[in-house]
């Protein structure tokens, strides 16, 4: 029972250690998830990440550069109403359109969107001319799913100087397939909501140059991230320039990394502290069954001393005290089973393998504790013990 308790006991310390490299292994493994690097297209000072003019070639290569949970969205106005079809020059018009890549992007609430049947927020990833319409709009021109509306739109981009322009893209026509009420859009002025890539096929058709308006996204492997700062030149972006002009370009980025790097940094170092501490660990392991099997049969040298005198081999009698050394760590093995696999949270294949390190430890460490006790003359002992 003494042995069975001791082997328990080291089984269960080397549960504890190799089970914090296994959880620390997992946890930098996870930090991508529980940490996200978000990338954000800023001005160039850093401090505005809307109303932006992101050229299509920066989009596509930050987009293509291992990301994902991209969202961007851009803006057009129109003239609906009679009034504002007879501005000259146009002036903003009666219509702002927000075209996004998901409901989030386009700053709205799930719960206060009311689709057409058949449809939901995935029609922001497609291309077609479809568009939710704001229900104060719906209103005021009697507008409602199943609808469809023609009008004048224009992009709006910032220019020289900073001024905001109007390029016409042309006449275009949005079918409602949804309505959503104003304290379910992040501007309640907003008419319609309708795809990023149905409005850039728009603009492009008309030979405008299209030019995203926000863009953000979560790196795949934030565990690469200096290799992907070094890429950014290549993309066209820089690095913010807080004393900067305040430019609307769209040629920097901000990488929100802080919170990744620190923590990054502080799970590599328990691992590295973990892993260059295994092999003494194991050896202590190793130092502690050796100590344990000896103690546990020191009493027995007289029953050795016998067996010896009697003509039994070494051999036979140090394999016999090895199978029960070895029926041992398996029953304390099959009581700590379920402990190593609920309480610590291993696999049952990383519990069978803490369970065979151990034994092969208690094996090699039972060896030369049995070896140590067997190096005695058997006459002498016996006399000794009658005397």
């Amino acid at each position: 029972m003494i042995l069975i308790s001791a082997a328990a006991l080291l089984i269960g310390c080397m549960t504890f250690y190799l089970g914090n490299i296994q959880s620390t292994r997992a946890a930098l493994d996870g930090l991508a998830e529980s940490t996200p690097v978000t990338v954000t297209v800023t001005s160039r000072d850093g401090g505005r990440s809307g109303g932006l003019c992101i050229d299509t070639e920066r989009f596509e290569a930050l987009t293509a550069a291992g990301v994902h949970n991209v969202r961007c969205h851009s803006s057009f106005v129109g003239a609906y109403g009679e009034t504002a079809r007879a501005e000259d020059p146009f002036n903003g018009g009666d219509t702002s359109i927000v075209g996004a890549n998901s409901m989030e992007a386009a700053g709205l609430d799930p719960e206060n969107v009311r689709f057409q049947d058949g449809w939901d927020s995935s029609f922001f990833s497609g291309t077609g001319n479809y568009a939710l319409v704001g229900e104060s709009y719906a209103e005021k021109f009697s507008l409602k799913p199943g609808d469809a509306v023609t009008l004048p739109v224009y992009l709006v981009e910032w220019g020289a100087g900073n001024n905001l322009n109007y390029a016409l893209v042309g006449e275009m026509s949005l079918e409602i397939i949804g309505v959503c009420s104003p304290e379910g859009a992040a501007d309640n002025s907003t008419a319609f909501y309708m795809p990023v890539r149905a409005m850039r096929e728009e603009t492009e058709r008309a030979g405008v140059d299209f030019c995203y308006q926000s863009l953000s996204c979560v790196l795949d492997d934030p565990m690469d991230l200096n290799g992907f700062k070094h890429s950014l030149p290549a993309m066209g972006f820089l690095e913010p320039a807080p004393e900067g002009a305040v430019t609307y370009s769209g040629d920097t980025v901000v990488i929100d990394d802080e919170m990744f790097i620190k923590t990054a940094g502080r799970l590599r170092q328990n691992l590295s502290l973990f892993q260059s501490m295994l092999l003494p660990f194991l050896c202590l392991i190793l130092l502690l069954s050796l100590l344990t099997v000896f103690l546990t049969f020191r009493g027995s040298r007289r029953e050795m001393a016998v067996s010896l005198s009697l003509g039994q081999p070494k051999g036979a009698i140090l394999g016999k005290y090895l199978l029960f050394v070895l029926a041992v760590d398996l029953i304390a093995g099959i009581v700590m089973f379920p402990v190593i696999c609920l309480g610590a949270g291993l696999s049952p294949i990383a519990a069978l393998a803490v369970c065979g390190i151990f034994s092969a430890s208690m094996l090699l460490g039972g060896s030369l504790a049995l070896l140590l006790l067997l190096g005695f003359e058997p006459m002498e002992l016996l006399t000794k013990e009658e005397n």
